[in-house]
């Protein structure tokens, strides 16, 4: 990319949190985690995992999984997120990542299962569902974000502003219930816990990249 993340922008705030799930098709007949990858020690190459696209962040999250529990995959890649999710439901995938707020009405119809969750706590909606990183690899986490940031040497007096504005906006019910209707909870931070946050997840994915030799996707 033409920029650094890391020196070019003044993180601001962290303002939203959202989870992903491990979701699997029914005819699989697994429920859990740990019938998923007892099978898919059993059977190498035979779990057919679908992707949003060949280097997308999907794509990173499953190698992940797949190294970190000694596991094998056959990946597909399919042109976005859509289209797995319905690779999924017409049963020519066996798992995918997804979005919960996305697939809620495939889960709730029986068409797709949720086995874990991908991020580093339960799903408040599912909250009987483990996390990998209880049962498989401790430290995975999977979770989108958003926040705000600035442009490097912004005065930290406007950072301040902002902050405090936003962390109001953060706070507020009505914008609260807007961001979990659609999947995300409010995080709210400071801008030092946000920096710490792009940070880690700068080099985790790099790691991460690295480890499964991920190319890079072209957009």
């Amino acid at each position: 990319m033409p920029y650094d993340p890391i020196k070019e922008f003044a993180p601001i705030i962290q303002m939203t949190k959202r989870g992903a799930m491990l979701l699997v098709r029914p005819g699989l007949k697994i429920n859990s985690l740990k019938a998923f990858l007892a099978y898919a020690k059993a059977n190498p190459g035979k779990i057919n995992f679908g992707t949003s696209g060949n280097g997308g962040v999907f794509h990173i999250v499953a190698a992940w999984l797949q190294n970190g529990t000694r596991s094998k995959f056959t990946f597909v890649h399919y042109k976005g997120a859509g289209p797995m999710n319905q690779g999924l439901v017409a049963g020519r995938l066996d798992a995918i990542p997804g979005l919960p707020f996305v697939v809620g009405p495939h889960i709730k119809s029986g068409k797709m299962i949720p086995i874990a969750s991908l991020s580093e706590t339960r799903d408040p909606n599912f909250p009987d569902i483990p996390t990998v990183a209880e049962l498989a690899i401790p430290g995975f986490d999977y979770s989108s974000y958003s926040g705000f940031v600035a442009a490097a040497g912004t005065p930290r007096s406007i950072i301040e502003v902002w902050n405090r504005a936003l962390l109001k906006v953060s706070h507020d019910p009505k914008v609260v219930k807007i961001m979990e209707d659609q999947g995300a909870f409010m995080a709210g931070s400071t801008p030092e816990e946000f920096g710490k946050k792009i940070d880690k997840e700068y080099h985790l994915w790099h790691k991460v990249i690295r480890e499964n030799g991920i190319p890079l996707k072209k957009l």
